[in-house]
């Protein structure tokens, strides 16, 4: 009795150290195809963007010649100069205009101070000189010749005035506070001045500098258009050249300000290397589909697979879509597969770019269906190369009648019925590979011209 309760425990912990373990699997797995989604959708957006928007701009005729990316990529890097240091001259002005403004407080700020000093300090003035022309019979002072807002002025003519007078104590002490006031108020009065001098400066600098930044500001107002029509040797285009190139250089610097510059580095790679990116990418994208099915149904799924669907099965799985994406887009280019009329292509030829993601995303998804694809291919390739491989006597029946053979004798002397010989000559039968060397020296013809691979066509039965 107690063997058997140890029994059932140690079944039920081994029960529960599994699903522990399945458990944490799932885990690991869900984190994996959470940052296979990340990754691989963020990157198949970049290259298949990229891909297509340097392909549009191929199609770019501007006086009857293709643009090219490098073109853009001159234009783009003109426009984003003049971009540059109209921004720059615009940050000086900016400051050279944040110092006006500074100084324009700041002489507001003395004039005000200024003000304060000089009003009481004429008001002062006023009272002592009428102090003094009451005090001192026979002395009137002379009054300016115009009036003044300057303290020292008002000062120095009272005491210019007053040289040569017994002044009593009071009246001198008087004077001296007066004096006082007035060196405090001239210091004040000279920053003014200076301040009003430098601000007087600093508009007329900012006045030119404006005046100097009208021409660039316009042109880059105008956008890339102003740049194309003062940029050799785009200035002799027409309006609607001008206007289809200055889409295209918009669209193609916009990039530059995306993702820190990460489409625009990956538009101005060769096509060719970008579309082999497109393709893992999207492999990736098709396996990622087909594990994220797989994950949710393993237990459904798991008697069609040999190996275990485990984490490793999971984390390699992605790979190996991205391996036989490549494989596939491979042979659909050499024509092997047929995606594409093998006679149109040449090494310009461009696939559209879903088609390319389509090919790439079903090779991920179907990738042992892919595989086996490769196989069959590879098997009939390998096939029609055999050169012990039984051929059809396409050539037979005009050789035969250009050197007046006697199909009869040519059936005698190789011991084979004529039936079989006039079945080779019509086509019916494949010619084995023996008879054929026998044939092309029979009627002094190299094999090649008497002997085919390609099966004829099947005759209709009404031709029959």
């Amino acid at each position: 009795m107690s063997e058997a309760v140890a029994e059932n425990g140690a079944a039920e912990n081994g029960q529960k150290k599994s699903r522990r373990g399945h458990t944490a699997s799932n885990l690991v797995i869900g984190i994996w195809l959470v940052l296979l989604y990340v990754v691989t959708i963020s990157i198949s957006i970049l290259m298949l963007s990229s891909y297509q928007i340097q392909s549009r701009i191929q199609y770019v005729n501007i006086s009857d010649t293709r643009l090219s990316i490098w073109r853009l990529i001159e234009l783009s890097n003109v426009y984003s100069v003049e971009k540059n240091i109209l921004e720059n001259r615009l940050q000086e002005l900016q400051q050279m205009q944040t110092r006006l403004d500074g100084i324009a407080a700041r002489r507001v700020e003395l004039d005000i101070e200024y003000t304060k000093i000089f009003d009481p300090f004429y008001k002062d003035i006023r009272a002592f000189k009428s102090l003094i022309e009451t005090s001192y019979e026979g002395f009137s002072f002379k009054p300016l010749p115009k009036h003044h807002l300057s303290v020292k002025i008002l000062y120095t003519d009272v005491a210019r005035q007053l040289e040569g007078l017994a002044l009593s104590e009071d009246h001198q002490t008087m004077l001296r506070e007066l004096e006082q006031r007035q060196k405090r108020g001239d210091d004040v009065f000279r920053n003014l001045g200076g301040t009003k001098r430098n601000e007087d400066e600093t508009r007329a600098e900012v006045n030119e500098y404006k005046i100097a930044l009208k021409t660039i500001s316009d042109r880059i107002r105008a956008g890339v258009y102003g740049t194309i029509s003062t940029t050799t040797p785009y200035d002799g285009l027409d309006e609607n050249e001008k206007s289809l190139l200055q889409d295209a250089v918009s669209e193609f610097s916009s990039l530059k300000n995306i993702l820190w510059k990460l489409p625009y580095n990956l538009a101005i790679m060769p096509a060719e290397v970008l579309v082999l990116f497109l393709v893992l990418a999207m492999g990736v994208l098709g396996s990622t589909i087909f594990i994220t099915q797989l994950y949710f149904r393993r237990e459904k799924y798991q008697g069609k697979y040999d190996e275990h669907l485990n984490a490793a099965f999971f984390f390699s799985r992605p790979w190996f879509g991205a391996i036989t994406a490549l494989s596939i887009y491979v042979l659909a280019k050499a024509g092997v597969l047929f995606l594409t009329d093998p006679s149109s292509q040449s090494g310009s030829a461009t696939l559209s770019p879903f088609f390319i993601s389509f090919i790439a995303i079903i090779s991920g998804l179907f990738s042992e269906q892919a595989i086996q694809s490769i196989k069959t291919a590879a098997d009939n390739w390998f096939k029609n190369q055999d050169p012990d491989a039984d051929r059809w006597g396409v050539g037979l029946a005009t050789a035969i009648a250009e050197k007046q053979r006697d199909t009869a004798q040519f059936a005698e002397a190789c011991g084979v019925p004529l039936s079989t010989v006039e079945g080779w000559i019509s086509e019916n039968k494949p010619v084995p590979p023996r008879i054929q060397d026998i044939l092309s020296v029979w009627l002094e013809t190299p094999s090649r011209k008497l002997f085919t691979d390609i099966p004829p066509p099947a005759t209709a039965k009404d031709d029959a």
